[in-house]
C-alpha cells in the first residue's frame, strides 16, 4: 500500500476534522540530536478494520517517520508500532488499558472520533480514500495530530533551550578543546510546578492534598466516596510513583439561591462566579485555611449542582463559554486552585445520586489533576496520559543528566587548572567523580534499552538512580 496521500484527499467533519499541516522549520543541528540518538520510544497502538489493507502498519510507519524527522525534528527516536487486533478482543480487555486501540470503519466520509475517557478512537474512511491509498495518511493524522501531538511537541527543539558555556581556552585540556560546550534544558522547567523537584529530589515525594467539596452533600445522598473509589483510585495509584495523595470529601450545605453582588477577585478566580451562592466563599475559605508549601500542595474540586445557582446560572458566561447546558454537565478549571463541576442532579431514588452518575464528574476531576501535575496530551484518556507522562519524565531525567554532565566537565576543567598551573590534583575527588560518571553512564545505557522495550516504569526508577548518582558526587 502506498504511504503517500493523494493530493486531492480530504477529510470532512464528523466530530473532529483532519487538517493537513504545512510547517516550515530550519534544520536542526546534529549537535542538538547527538545525545538523544540512543533513546527510542516505540508506541504500541492496536487496531481493527472493516477492510484489510496489505502492508498497512508499514505504510503508517513510513508516514510517521517522515513527519517526525521533517516536520517535528524530534530529538529522539519516536516510532509507532501498529499491532492488528479485534473489537472483540478490546471489549474482552485483551489489550493494555494504557495503549490506544483504534477501530477503522468504512463510512460515507473521512473523519475521526476520540474517546477522552477510554483508550479508544475511531477512524472513518470512504471508498474514495481507499481507491487513492489515503487510509495510512489518515491514520497518521489521527495519531500525530490528534492523539499524541502534545507529547511529540515536547521532544522538538522548540521546547528546549540550548545553554552554552563560555569557553576558557586557557584552562581547556587538549581533549576537551571543542565547540560543543552546551547542554539542553527543557522549557517546562520554567512553568511546571513540580518538575524541578521531581528531577533534583527524585526520591522525595510531594504530598498532594485533594479536597472534594460536594455542594448539597448534606441535603442529598450523593455517593461521591464510592465514585472516587471506583473511578479515581487507579489514577492516584499510578501517579503515586511521583507524589503522595490524600483525598478528603467534604459535604457542604445548600444555601438560599440569593444572587450576591459581584466581588473583586484575585485575578485567578473568575469574577462572574462571585455572584453565585457558596462558591466564592468556599474559594476564599480554602485559600485562607491552608496554604500550599514546598512539601505539600492543596487542590480543590467542587461538585456544584445547577439548582444551587438558581435561574441566574442559566445566563452565566465565563471565558466566553456558558456555564449552564440544558442536556449536559459542564466543567471549569481554575488555575492551580482546582476545578468546578456543574451538574444536573440525576436522581436514582428520592434525593439520591448514585456513583454511576458521577463517572463523568470524576473523569473531569482526573483531567484537572493531571493537567496541574504537568501531564501532556489533554484530550486523551487518563490511562494513556499517564503512560505518556512516563516517557516524558524519562526524557526529562535524560535532559537533566545532560546538565549534570556539563557540571562535571566544569569541575574537570577546574582540576585541570590546578594541575597545570599549581601541579596540584585532588586525586580523591577525581576518583569519586570518575566512578560516578562510569556508573551513571552504564545506567544510562540501561535506560536506553528499557525505553526501547517499552519497560517505562523500570526505566524511570533507573533514571532516578542515574541522575542522583552523578548529582550526589558533584554536591559532596
Amino acid at each position: 500500500m502506498s504511504a503517500e496521500p493523494d493530493e486531492d484527499s480530504n477529510l470532512t467533519e464528523k466530530k473532529t476534522v483532519f487538517e493537513v499541516p504545512v510547517v516550515a522549520k530550519k534544520d536542526v543541528t546534529q549537535k542538538l540530536q547527538i545525545e538523544w540518538t540512543s533513546i527510542s520510544f516505540n508506541i504500541p497502538i492496536y487496531f481493527d478494520s472493516d477492510m484489510k489493507f496489505p502492508d498497512f502498519p508499514e505504510a503508517v510507519d513510513i508516514q510517521v517517520q517522515s513527519r517526525m524527522h521533517k516536520e517535528f525534528f524530534s530529538l529522539l527516536n519516536y516510532s509507532i508500532n501498529m499491532i492488528p487486533g479485534s473489537m472483540d478482543g478490546y471489549f474482552n480487555n485483551q489489550y493494555p488499558v494504557d495503549d490506544l486501540f483504534i477501530n477503522c470503519k468504512l463510512d460515507d466520509s473521512n473523519a475521526i472520533q476520540i474517546d477522552g475517557a477510554r483508550n479508544f478512537a475511531e477512524l472513518y474512511f470512504n471508498l474514495e480514500g481507499i481507491d487513492s491509498n489515503d487510509v495510512p495518511f489518515f491514520m497518521t493524522q489521527l495519531i500525530i495530530d490528534h492523539c499524541y501531538t502534545d507529547e511529540i511537541q515536547k521532544y522538538s527543539p522548540d521546547h528546549f533551550s540550548l545553554i552554552r558555556e563560555k569557553k576558557n581556552t586557557s584552562i581547556d585540556p587538549p581533549l576537551l578543546k571543542n565547540n560543543s560546550r552546551f547542554h539542553l534544558k527543557h522549557i517546562d522547567l520554567k512553568s511546571d510546578l513540580f518538575l524541578p523537584d521531581l528531577l533534583k529530589n527524585p526520591f522525595e515525594k510531594k504530598k498532594i492534598n485533594i479536597t472534594i467539596h460536594v455542594i448539597g452533600g448534606s441535603t442529598f445522598q450523593i455517593e461521591m466516596e464510592q465514585a472516587v473509589d471506583k473511578f479515581l483510585t487507579n489514577t492516584l495509584k499510578e501517579m503515586s510513583e511521583y507524589h503522595i495523595f490524600t483525598v478528603n470529601i467534604v459535604n457542604v450545605d445548600l444555601e438560599d439561591t440569593i444572587i450576591k453582588n459581584m466581588q473583586e477577585t484575585d485575578g485567578i478566580f473568575p469574577t462572574e462566579l462571585t455572584s453565585l451562592p457558596v462558591i466564592w466563599d468556599l474559594y476564599q475559605d480554602t485559600n485562607l485555611e491552608v496554604k500550599s508549601t514546598d512539601k505539600e500542595f492543596n487542590l480543590n474540586m467542587v461538585f456544584y449542582p445547577y439548582i444551587q445557582g438558581g435561574d441566574f446560572i442559566k445566563q452565566l458566561v465565563v471565558r466566553n463559554l456558558p456555564i449552564y447546558a440544558e442536556n449536559e454537565n459542564t466543567y471549569l478549571k481554575i488555575d492551580n486552585w482546582g476545578s468546578i463541576y456543574f451538574s444536573h442532579l440525576q436522581y436514582h431514588k428520592s434525593y439520591s445520586l448514585e456513583e454511576s452518575h458521577l463517572r463523568d464528574c470524576i473523569w473531569s476531576f482526573s483531567e484537572s489533576l493531571l493537567d496541574i501535575l504537568g501531564v501532556p496530551s489533554t484530550n486523551m484518556a487518563p490511562t494513556i496520559r499517564i503512560k505518556i507522562y512516563k516517557r516524558y519524565m524519562i526524557m526529562q531525567f535524560l535532559s537533566y543528566y545532560s546538565e549534570l554532565l556539563n557540571q562535571l566537565r566544569s569541575e574537570i576543567d577546574w582540576n585541570w587548572l590546578n594541575f597545570s598551573k599549581l601541579s596540584k590534583l585532588d586525586s580523591k575527588r577525581v576518583k569519586t567523580l570518575a566512578e560516578a560518571f562510569h556508573k551513571s553512564m552504564k545506567l544510562r545505557q540501561v535506560v536506553a534499552e528499557l525505553t526501547k522495550n517499552d519497560d517505562l516504569t523500570t526505566a524511570i526508577n533507573i533514571s532516578r538512580i542515574m541522575t542522583s548518582t552523578l548529582q550526589n558526587a558533584l554536591e559532596n
